[in-house]
């Protein structure tokens, strides 16, 4: 894995809208998706909800993101496509106050803003339409 990549890291609205994301039309290239083990973890609860169409779209996300995980290669948990390089993550193992370490969005703020605060810093934008995340994420630096 190549950590000087320009990366993303959606959250789970982007993939139940975007499943595809190794098939996007990226404008920036060469890059590196991330996907947490948050976003997963949260897309295996969604399969099972009350909303027809919701539970749908994130079982086929779901589906897409084990597709590519199995292509995955096993040192590194990453896929590769071209230019664009799909890793899957865990968790971070520290969230930063005034977050909370127990709420998944707070999670991936922590997780990118550890890669934008690493050294030498690393380009990392979430991606999402929750507006209380992109506030929060706002506040702390993290595009």
């Amino acid at each position: 894995m190549s950590t000087q990549l320009p990366s993303v890291l959606p959250d789970t609205n982007f993939l139940i809208d975007y499943p595809d994301i190794h098939k996007q039309a990226w404008q920036l290239r060469p890059l590196q998706i991330l996907i947490s083990e948050v976003v997963t973890k949260e897309l295996v609860g969604l399969c099972r909800s009350q909303y027809p169409m919701l539970a749908e779209n994130a079982e086929r996300a779901l589906n897409v993101l084990d597709v590519l995980r199995n292509g995955a290669r096993k040192e590194d948990n990453t896929y590769q496509q071209g230019d664009i390089t799909i890793t899957f993550i865990p968790r971070p193992s520290r969230v930063p106050l005034p977050l909370e370490d127990k709420t998944p969005d707070h999670q991936l703020i922590a997780t990118a803003r550890a890669r934008l605060t690493a050294v030498p810093p690393h380009f990392c934008a979430i991606l999402s339409n929750d507006r209380e995340l992109c506030h929060i994420a706002e506040a702390m630096s993290v595009l």
